[in-house]
């Protein structure tokens, strides 16, 4: 049985061109990326999208634990 890694449902996201176009300069610089460990920007908004959910994770353990 083959475990699915991503969800069913995929999330689409408008990006303002500002950040498309930053996107786009970063992924033609190669090292950056392979460096970084990006390689597509599902990666990129993945790995930022994980920051805030484990910010907001502490905030939810932190209120628990002072209530």
């Amino acid at each position: 049985m083959k475990i699915r890694k991503y969800s069913i449902n995929p999330r689409q996201v408008r990006l303002f061109e500002v950040q498309e176009d930053t996107l786009n300069r970063m992924f033609r610089d190669e090292n950056y990326c392979r460096k970084k460990g990006f390689g597509s920007v599902a990666d990129v908004i993945r790995i930022g999208l994980n920051r805030h959910l484990v910010e907001y994770e502490e905030h939810e353990f932190r209120k628990s634990v002072t209530s």
